[in-house]
């Protein structure tokens, strides 16, 4: 959770470094002019990280967090992302359309999502993910279930039960562990 200006780079930094022109001036300014597909996404992990902070550390601050939400929305519709403030650690990767995490989920450092993937609850309660994990194309993850660190789950995968093991790869619906 972001807790202060500090914690805020370290965040946008790490959720940045995917993107090739993060550094390049002009690669940056080419993304400007022709509305490439990652100067959305950038655009978007940018407000969402500055939403959480001012949710975070100046949470009187109305108007600002009243905009920094309403940036962050104006680029999810672009990809149809809802991506609620304080659920993803730093290191947050979207691809692809599609993206959908419920409020209360809590999902580690360094997360991958592909696409047409749903994170979210059941009436018992709601996913908690490690770090290092990286969701397949068309992936659910549902219910009152924890998943441990360094976990792959392929693509079209239901994961509806808790695999607390490190370094596992999950595949089918429901998923079961494919690889350790």
């Amino acid at each position: 959770m972001i807790q202060s200006k500090k914690d805020l780079k370290m965040y946008i930094n790490e959720d940045l470094k995917v993107f090739s022109f993060n550094k390049n001036r002009k690669l940056a300014f080419y993304a400007f002019l022709t509305k490439d597909i990652s100067y959305y996404r950038i655009k978007f992990i940018k407000n969402l990280r500055k939403h959480e902070y001012i949710l975070n550390v100046h949470p009187r601050r109305i108007l600002s967090r009243i905009i920094y939400k309403r940036k962050k929305d104006r680029y999810a519709r672009y990809f149809n992302w809802e991506v609620p403030a304080n659920t993803c650690g730093a290191g947050l990767q979207l691809w692809h359309p599609n993206i959908v995490i419920n409020d209360d989920a809590r999902v580690g450092r360094n997360c991958i999502l592909h696409g047409n993937n749903c994170i979210g609850r059941k009436s018992d309660g709601y996913p908690c993910i490690g770090d290092n994990f990286d969701l397949g194309f068309g992936s659910v993850v549902i219910g009152n279930i924890k998943i441990g660190n360094n976990v792959v789950v392929g693509a079209n995968s239901l994961v509806n039960k808790s695999f607390t093991e490190d370094g596992i790869t999950l595949v089918g619906s429901p998923a079961v562990i494919l690889k350790k």
